[in-house]
């Protein structure tokens, strides 16, 4: 390959040989029934003992916990769920007519059950937006490379019912909705 006022050409003349890695996943299947969900451990693969969780299933929501101990991964099903949600934030400051929706969630029994107020707490101080806005590799406000609080929590919606409000405005993807639309799934 060779550089020509700032394109790349490729030399088919040239042969080699590429060099080719092999990367192994370690994943846990989800224990509930007929789940096909999974969490991957592959971080934790050279250890010969580690303890991880709750860890909640992206397909059904059931929290587990994982214990490793001389290469045998046990768990425990923790009776906490996670539910995924919609939710929608108002930029703060001066620009109040901004709004997000973004992909959330919150949980039900045990002791990571979400309490009144722990999504305002969640959007409003404790993540960044970098965490809910993918893409976005950084966000600098003033001299601050970690703003906390650009967005503030205005209403969730658990994406079933968010699913039904939509299939009840006639339509089957959220993309297809209005503004108008997209705002009205968050009133009760």
């Amino acid at each position: 390959m060779h550089i020509d006022n700032g394109s790349f050409e490729l030399d088919i003349k040239k042969k080699g040989v590429a060099e080719v890695e092999e990367r192994v996943s370690h994943i846990v299947r989800c224990p509930i029934g007929e789940c096909k969900g999974f969490h991957d451990i592959s971080y934790f693969a050279e250890r010969n003992s580690f303890s991880v969780g709750p860890w909640y299933c992206d397909a059904c929501g059931a929290g587990v916990m994982l214990v490793k101990n001389n290469g045998l991964v046990n768990y425990k099903i923790t009776g906490e769920r996670k539910v995924d949600r919609l939710v929608l934030l108002d930029m703060a400051k001066d620009a109040k007519d901004v709004k997000i929706i973004v992909e959330g969630m919150r949980h039900e029994g045990g002791r990571h059950g979400s309490e009144e107020g722990d999504d305002k707490y969640f959007y409003n101080e404790h993540t960044c937006p970098t965490n809910y806005l993918t893409g976005i590799v950084k966000i600098i406000e003033g001299e601050d490379a970690d703003p906390h609080g650009i967005f503030e929590f205005n209403k969730g919606i658990d994406v079933d019912d968010a699913d039904l409000k939509i299939a009840m405005a006639g339509e089957d993807d959220l993309d297809r909705l209005t503004c108008k639309q997209l705002l009205a799934l968050f009133d009760e």
